[in-house]
């Protein structure tokens, strides 16, 4: 099943590094990955796509929890229906999440 995970980190020098080393030293595969700026320049959202099961995307979410910088993180499971039609039309749509998010800056 594919899950896109969304974690907002501190926009600071090697973040970006140490989340992808995270998935490499585990060998988990990631799919996409996205980084952007969000509204408070004081951090960047990190999108990936990853395969796996509810266990596997568990132990994803536990791993991101203990990295320094990442402050929260969410996953959307989307089923192979919704990827193929979703795909076709171009989209990219989110559902409620998974799990929860922080609210970290007022905007």
């Amino acid at each position: 099943m594919k899950h896109v995970l969304s974690v907002l980190v501190k926009n600071r020098t090697g973040v970006l590094v140490r989340v992808a080393s995270m998935f490499s030293r585990r060998e988990f595969n990631i799919d996409s990955l996205a980084v952007g700026i969000t509204e408070s320049p004081e951090f960047s959202r990190i999108t990936l796509v990853v395969h796996g099961d509810e266990y596997l995307v568990d132990q994803m979410m536990k791993q991101l929890e203990k990295l320094k910088g990442c402050e929260a993180h969410s996953s959307v499971i989307l089923s192979n229906v919704d990827q193929n039609v979703f795909q076709k039309l171009g989209m990219n749509v989110t559902n409620q999440p998974v799990y929860k998010t922080k609210k970290l800056y007022h905007g």
